[in-house]
């Protein structure tokens, strides 16, 4: 391995995301459009010499670490796994600098993890194929093979949006489409089991849409302005998190009218807001952090 990489690995929006009833496994089917956006970690794989162990340094963009253990990072269990397969030890470096938030449905880990394998894929010569590679990422989280698409990794831009459904691997491939976008980011998480434990207390109140043409419909409507951005994981979520509750119940009585990604907790507005606007979150909810961005 002669070289080293260093390539973006961007966020994620669940643009809509519709989920059914558990199977019998456990798992919960879904169907949702994703986007990628304009923010992203920033990851470097230095290859090391064939005796020295491999190593790990994730901080944040202001220089701090992240304050959680290396070995429970879906970059680290990425790298494992990869070893794992290849049968032989592959001693890298890899440094990551932060920039998305953890914890808050953008699947900055899983995004992470899955160049981490594209990235090894390429300085080992593997020749894995992305099949090879969505499974293996599959293995370690559901969101981690939208993330992996082997055209945009090489050109090195961004995964094209797509309907993603089953249990996150069946990737349906679309056009990108441009807006705008406000992330509103609390300074609290939102725990996906206990957000899919209230969804399952509430999954007679849930719609059964997991129809994959009814999604691509909706996500080929137009602008965003025209297309419903349904989460059902939204309901169970304020339900679960009464902080996320009480935080949207807030924006929602000055006029806002945030959208979930993921299982939350981060909050999305369509377009970047003016700043009065801004400086009206800051008063009504003090503790929430705005983020311009874009669909990418």
């Amino acid at each position: 391995m002669p070289r080293s990489i260093t390539i973006q690995s961007h966020a994620k929006i669940n643009l809509i995301l519709r989920v059914g009833p558990p199977m019998t496994d456990g798992y919960h089917p879904i169907c949702s459009w994703m986007h990628a956006i304009d923010l992203s970690d920033q990851i470097t794989i230095e290859p090391l010499n064939n005796t020295q162990p491999s190593k790990f340094t994730i901080t944040w963009d202001t220089g701090k670490p992240v304050d959680w253990p290396t070995q429970s990072d879906l970059t680290h269990q990425a790298h494992a796994v990869f070893e794992r397969l290849l049968d032989r030890p592959i001693p890298v470096h890899i440094s990551i600098r932060k920039s998305i938030p953890a914890g808050g449905g953008l699947g900055g880990g899983s995004s992470n993890a899955a160049t981490t394998l594209m990235a090894l894929n390429e300085l080992t010569n593997a020749g894995l194929t992305q099949h090879q590679l969505r499974a293996l990422g599959h293995k370690l989280g559901t969101d981690i093979p939208y993330f992996i698409d082997l055209e945009s990794f090489h050109a090195r831009t961004t995964p094209p949006p797509a309907i993603v459904s089953g249990i996150g691997d069946q990737i349906d491939r679309m056009k990108p489409i441009t807006s705008d976008l406000t992330l509103l980011i609390p300074n609290f998480g939102c725990p996906t089991p206990k957000v899919y434990a209230a969804f399952d207390q509430m999954e007679n109140q849930q719609p059964s849409m997991l129809d994959v043409s009814s999604v691509r419909a909706m996500a080929t409507a137009g602008t965003l302005n025209q297309t419903p951005l349904t989460n059902d994981l939204c309901l169970p979520a304020r339900s679960a998190v009464s902080k996320l509750d009480q935080t949207i119940t807030t924006l929602q009585s000055i006029g806002l009218n945030p959208h979930l990604s993921g299982s939350g907790s981060t909050m999305f507005l369509i377009g970047h807001l003016n700043q009065p606007t801004l400086e009206q979150i800051s008063r009504t909810c003090p503790t929430l952090r705005t983020i311009h961005t874009r669909l990418v």
